[in-house]
């Protein structure tokens, strides 16, 4: 900035792009609220998460898989047991779409 010039910020624009939220526990809701003061969709995806409590941290709920396909963004917050070791896996990863602009 002393030589005249405004440093060029790397990175994407979040509003209106789509956050798929693994988990929303407690950290998951509080990122998804972060998300949504950025303009982004949120939607969630937990084991044992309903419609109810997706509505009420402000996001949609979707099945695994759909989250992984509409999904811009991924933030990981689930708990670590063995039944969701590995989910995020290669064919999870692949299912996203190309990075977001």
């Amino acid at each position: 900035m002393r030589g005249g010039r405004w440093p060029v910020v790397q990175g994407i624009d979040l509003e209106d792009k789509t956050l798929g939220v693994l988990g929303l526990g407690g950290i998951g809701r509080h990122v998804a609220r972060i998300a949504a003061g950025f303009g982004m969709r949120v939607i969630a995806w937990s084991p044992h998460l309903t419609d109810t409590r997706a509505i009420e941290a402000g996001a949609e709920r979707r099945p695994f898989p759909d989250l992984m396909a509409e999904a811009d963004i991924v933030s990981v917050h689930l708990r670590a047991v063995p039944e969701l070791n590995g989910i995020v896996d290669r064919a999870a990863l692949h299912r996203m779409k190309p990075t977001p602009s």
